[in-house]
């Protein structure tokens, strides 16, 4: 077990006495210098963090014991990771990767490939989608609850520079009267569409709103089917094409809070920058999850894109 690992003794131990960075001369400019890792084009500087050679090695040596690396090439090729052994408990494969597996060095195994080929078909239907309705909206609002929020709500804000003309985006989360009124007039329901997402297609908070703003909608003599976009599992209750002007999928081996590249956050994103710009996020989302994954951290990973509908590239 992970608390059995010589290395987390080891790391116990020096917790009890810490280094002191508010002692004169610990916190110096050659520390901030030689604590940083870099790759991918980040830098990431860890000179603030109360660490110093002997927890780094004490670190190390745990990622090697408790074998991280080979757990990260595992949960990548579609392993299943989400058990509890001697328990009963769900046993997943974790691929939110896969949904940014779309390159010219996507996995092989037959997990992993049937995952990432799935999240191109999604692609695809979304790069024809943005084509077909282009010009005819100017605000999207995204309508869900936790994972379903918090990713690609932090994307688009984090992104908000980019965003193309005329786009505006809005989230509604939280089952108040209030906020989803606040949205609503910001927006004209004949110019805006509604991303509703929900894996289970039953989740409370989010359908309750949904029917608020479909309320809205009909109240403005706007048909909601028009303007509705459901993102759901397969064949959910929310998986309707006589309720939802489009449909989107998303699987059970794609967790909530890790799903924002996947069409939990790609339909705001290639609404709110466009399809090139999506596609650009989920290369760099790919490139860290190989990077993640090789031996040496400071090896920089390269792709190519893979054309959306040659699923054998």
């Amino acid at each position: 077990m992970f608390t059995q690992t010589s290395a987390f003794a080891s790391l116990q131990a020096l917790s009890k006495h810490p280094i002191d960075l508010t002692e004169p001369n610990n916190l110096t400019s050659e520390r901030i210098s030689r604590y940083v890792v870099k790759g991918l084009g980040f830098h990431l500087l860890y000179g603030t963090e109360r660490i110093n050679d002997e927890v780094m090695h004490a670190l190390l040596q745990l990622a090697e014991e408790s074998q991280a690396l080979a757990k990260m090439r595992a949960m990548q090729s579609g392993e299943v990771m989400n058990k509890i052994e001697g328990f009963e408990s769900e046993n997943r494969s974790v691929l939110h990767t896969a949904m940014r597996d779309v390159f010219e060095t996507r996995e092989t195994t037959p997990s992993a490939k049937k995952a990432s080929d799935q999240a191109l078909k999604e692609l695809d239907k979304l790069k024809h989608f943005l084509e077909k309705i282009d010009g005819n909206y100017t605000d999207l609002i995204q309508i869900g609850i936790g994972g379903s929020d918090l990713g690609p709500r932090a994307l688009c804000v984090a992104l908000e520079a980019f965003h193309k003309p005329n786009r505006k985006i809005h989230f509604i989360s939280n089952v108040d009267p209030d906020d989803d009124t606040a949205v609503l007039k910001q927006i004209n329901p004949k110019t805006t569409l509604v991303v509703v997402v929900s894996k289970s297609g039953t989740t409370l908070e989010t359908l309750t709103n949904e029917e608020f703003v479909r309320e809205r909608f009909k109240e403005a003599h706007v048909d909601p089917k028009n303007h509705f976009i459901a993102v759901t599992g397969e064949k959910s209750p929310m998986d309707d094409p006589s309720r939802y002007l489009a449909s989107f999928y998303i699987w059970d081996f794609v967790g909530g809070r890790y799903s924002a590249t996947s069409m939990v956050g790609a339909v705001m994103l290639g609404f709110a920058l466009g399809f090139d710009a999506l596609m650009e996020i989920l290369r760099g989302a790919h490139e860290m999850d190989v990077h993640a994954r090789e031996t040496q951290p400071s090896k920089k990973s390269t792709s190519s894109f893979c054309p959306i509908g040659d699923l054998e590239s």
